[in-house]
């Protein structure tokens, strides 16, 4: 990627695991948020995960599918001292794979 690095992290799970990420470090970003003993922290991702996920449930809540299913990545960024995730671009450019399906006759959409 242009102007982007991947850097190994190691992070701490809450269930004391420790695991290595590759997170993307913004160009000039220098700071190693994994030097010596200090591991990262893998909350900022879970946070990332846990609102994207209430948001979309959110959605299909209100479209009142009979069946759902999404699929969606995340890269891991370097940001502030831990980690954050964002929305994968993936392949094809596509962040996000949505689908809804109703039953014939269930009045859905």
């Amino acid at each position: 990627m242009d102007g982007i690095d991947d850097t190994i992290v190691k992070v701490k799970l809450p269930e004391g695991a420790v695991v290595s990420v590759a997170a993307v470090a913004p160009e000039g970003v220098e700071e190693d948020i994994s030097a010596g003993d200090k591991l990262a922290s893998f909350e900022g991702v879970e946070r990332s995960i846990t609102a994207i996920s209430k948001r979309l449930i959110s959605a299909i809540k209100d479209a009142s599918p009979d069946k759902a299913s999404i699929e969606f990545g995340i890269d891991v960024k370097i940001e502030q001292g831990g980690l954050t995730g964002l929305l994968a671009k993936g392949s094809a450019g596509a962040t996000l794979k949505v689908t809804l399906e109703w039953a014939a006759g269930s009045g859905g959409a």
